[in-house]
């Protein structure tokens, strides 16, 4: 620490882990750390730490840039230069002929390490998609209204007939800003979870797995897949935003020791912990913000593990289909961008 002041303290150094969270310019945190006044105001450095700069297009990449003074461009001068945007001012996806400029402004004040060079023995991650067969039996024990399962089905009918057509870009906007069809992913990750439970049991009871991840969206699901597990005799931890953090760490660690299953939260699973004890993984539904699921999977896919990693998606509908094939698309192609 350099300096203590009334009004502030100056530091030598300042560490941003996680920093793609600073990606919206408006939010309170990225202002907190990178605005005038913020943290980084009075630090001589900043270190950035990310696997994932910019989870969704190159426009979140702003703040940090300005930060770091690699552009005199404001927001909206910088997203239409290194994007395409429509005429509501919906960013709707990045410019190809613009990455190679981002690459060489990033070069000139990052320190990449590509995990295919620090750690090659690795491989890449094994993405599957996993068809199942939707299964009510979970649902009626939640007692889910009939009127839901009719809602579902008739919103899944909607759905289809909105996708039909669109660009992989166009889809990835809409379904990010979507409250209309939250019925629809939640019953639709309810009628997964029980061929999640039968694969899951059947690999372990046959020593085909000796521990896995399973990802989620929805607590609801997340839930009767962790009694399930519970009521078959499997140790099974659940970790979900609610959850304390004291308490995410103590059921991570004895999930570690002596558990089998470990249930999260995709959001919760992205940030700063070590899923290494496993490498098998199953995604009961994909979160529609890429970024967030690649960033679930490297917590798995990372120094400390010995074996490859695996993970399965699990595809139970015509729109699950689409959405989770261009979701996993747009996953890779960020991750290139940046590689």
């Amino acid at each position: 620490m350099l300096a203590c002041t009334p009004d502030h303290v100056e530091w030598d150094a300042l560490i941003v882990d996680e920093c793609h969270f600073g990606k919206n310019p408006h939010a309170r945190r990225t202002k907190a750390v990178f605005a005038k006044g913020g943290l980084g105001w009075y630090a001589r450095r900043i270190w950035c730490g990310s696997g994932t700069p910019a989870p969704n297009n190159l426009s979140e990449l702003w703040p940090l840039l300005r930060a770091f003074n690699k552009t005199k461009m404001d927001l909206d001068s910088f997203t239409r230069y290194f994007c395409y945007v429509d005429d509501q001012g919906k960013v709707r996806g990045n410019r190809p002929e613009r990455i190679t400029e981002i690459r060489a402004i990033l070069k000139e004040f990052s320190l990449r390490r590509r995990k295919k060079d620090v750690l090659p023995e690795l491989g890449p991650i094994d993405i599957q998609e996993w068809y199942v067969k939707p299964d009510a039996r979970f649902a009626l024990a939640r007692r889910i209204p009939l009127a839901d399962g009719e809602r579902a089905e008739n919103q899944e009918k909607e759905l289809r007939a909105r996708l039909a057509g669109m660009s992989d870009e166009d889809m990835l906007i809409f379904l990010a800003g979507d409250q209309e069809f939250a019925t629809l992913r939640r019953y639709n990750a309810l009628l997964k979870a029980p061929a999640v439970f039968d694969t899951i049991k059947f690999e372990l009871e046959n020593n085909l797995l000796e521990k896995v991840v399973g990802f989620g969206i929805h607590k609801e699901a997340l839930e009767v897949l962790h009694r399930a597990f519970q009521q078959a005799g499997i140790p099974c931890g659940l970790i979900y935003g609610d959850t304390p953090m004291g308490q995410r760490d103590s059921i991570i660690e004895e999930w570690k020791r002596s558990g089998v299953v470990l249930l999260a939260s995709t959001l919760v699973a992205s940030t700063a912990i070590d899923l290494t004890a496993a490498h098998q993984g199953i995604m009961l539904e994909l979160d529609w913000t890429p970024g967030n699921n690649a960033q679930a999977m490297q917590r798995m896919h990372r120094h400390g593990q010995d074996n490859p990693v695996t993970i399965r998606v699990a595809v139970g509908s015509e729109v699950d289909e689409v959405v989770s094939r261009v979701v996993l698309r747009k996953t890779k192609d960020l991750a290139e961008v940046f590689d």
